[in-house]
């Protein structure tokens, strides 16, 4: 990634694969492996890959936030829906159509409003 960023690579993107094709079983977790991308780098930004059905909301946007913070802004975000059925099978998630109600999940205005918070996390209600 250095040499990346020497190169004057502005971004780059961990994916996120767990049983699909091409070395799936090889990669890292998205978040984790995004942290420490940033951590070697200086300016380079890292945009984490992440699926909605193995990462909770709450918790990956309390991962993303503390990273960002630790970075200095420099993560980003790609949620993808999934494209292979079968990896989504092998992990125990069940597999959303990407029109079905339920995918909007992770695009429910309490949701978002957590997620956009400072604190992602919800305020007890007093």
């Amino acid at each position: 990634m250095q040499i990346a960023e020497h190169a004057g690579f502005d971004y780059a993107l961990s994916q996120i694969r767990f049983t699909a094709g091409y070395g799936a079983e090889y990669q890292h977790e998205p978040v984790s492996f995004s942290h420490a991308l940033l951590a070697a780098t200086e300016k380079l930004k890292v945009i984490a890959a992440i699926l909605p059905g193995p990462w909770d909301p709450a918790v990956a946007a309390k991962q993303i936030a503390t990273i960002n913070h630790l970075s200095k802004g420099r993560v980003a975000v790609n949620i993808g829906s999934g494209w292979f059925r079968g990896e989504f099978a092998a992990i125990g998630q069940p597999w959303l159509e990407h029109d079905a109600p339920s995918t909007l999940q992770w695009r429910s205005p309490r949701r978002e409003r957590q997620l956009r918070r400072k604190s992602p996390w919800p305020r007890p209600k007093c």
